[in-house]
């Protein structure tokens, strides 16, 4: 793994949010990978950011490069669905709704700690309309234990901790807590979409959550 996120560990512009996730989770699963890019000549942070790059390109085109999502608008769901990896598990893209939100970020938590990260989509709420609550930025749910969620947010290269209730149910919290969860989420209010795994397959019990 990288040294730890940092400004190494930034997206390298407004639409590779969901790209620089998806690197995390990769060299998060992935230690020799992690160790191969740490050491490449032209430095960590360039090879972040080119990988950020191939996988933006991966999760935006179809198989013949044909684009299936504009470039502007960031990282689909499903496309960071279908590339996403950590180890040998795979992940499924959930939308957080008002019927069973709670029930996707309770799977979500239940992920992350037993040692397996999960993508977030944060984004408004849905009282301000579907439009609103659409996709808008993507953090990383790297850990969850104790009480707190633990949570790298690519726009600043940070790890955020936050109180594991105000994830679960951020309209029941205020405060300190719900800022700090806005913070965790990019300055974004809710969980709007999760990449929950398929399986845990990958998983071992030697295997460390990223913390």
């Amino acid at each position: 793994m990288l040294a730890g996120p940092g400004p190494v560990a930034r997206q390298v512009d407004e639409s590779t949010y969901g790209s620089a996730v998806l690197v995390m989770l990769l060299l998060a699963g992935d230690p020799h990978r992690a160790l191969d890019l740490a050491s490449r000549p032209a430095g960590p942070a360039a090879a972040f950011a080119t990988l950020q790059r191939t996988l933006k390109a991966r999760t935006n085109r179809g198989p013949l490069g044909i684009p299936l999502w504009p470039d502007g608008l960031g990282t689909p769901p499903w496309g960071a669905a279908r590339v996403a990896r950590y180890g040998r598990v795979r992940y499924a893209h959930r939308v957080v709704g008002r019927s069973r939100g709670r029930d996707v970020l309770a799977a979500a938590a239940a992920a992350a700690g037993a040692g397996v990260p999960v993508p977030l989509f944060s984004g408004g709420d849905l009282d301000g309309g579907a439009a609103a609550a659409v996709p808008r930025h993507v953090v990383l749910l790297t850990a969850v234990g104790d009480g707190t969620a633990r949570l790298y947010e690519p726009s600043s290269g940070s790890l955020h901790a936050v109180p594991e209730e105000a994830l679960a149910a951020p309209d029941d919290v205020a405060g300190d807590d719900r800022a700090a969860l806005t913070a965790a989420l990019g300055g974004w209010p809710h969980v709007v979409w999760a990449l929950l795994p398929r399986d845990a397959r990958g998983l071992s019990p030697a295997r460390r959550p990223l913390a």
